[in-house]
């Protein structure tokens, strides 16, 4: 594994302005936004949250990167449990968002 020699945010291989210098990560960082853009896409469409209020995020979404299936229902699951457990989903909108996970 490649260990950054780059400690400060302004020299780092992951700063916006340098990162194309590094292919690998600038890959990776692609990937991890492309994959917390469709987590997010789908976490409004769960919770049926307002159009106006949603993001536009299909420009960082990148379709020819796979996510496992069983990882993304197990982390939706555990994301759904802990809305609900904080009380931000009653007991009716988790089990009827957990029934939409599951199908």
């Amino acid at each position: 594994m490649h260990q950054s020699q780059n400690f400060l945010e302004e020299t780092s291989e992951y700063n916006k302005s340098k990162i194309s210098q590094f292919p690998n990560h600038q890959k990776t960082m692609n990937e991890w936004i492309s994959i917390a853009s469709k987590f997010q896409k789908e976490f409004e469409e769960m919770v049926k949250s307002k159009k106006r209020h949603r993001l536009n995020l299909d420009q960082y979404i990148d379709s020819s990167i796979a996510i496992k299936s069983d990882n993304l229902i197990t982390n939706q699951l555990k994301k759904l449990n802990d809305l609900y457990k904080s009380g931000v989903l009653t007991r009716e909108e988790f089990e009827k968002a957990k029934k939409k996970i599951l199908d």
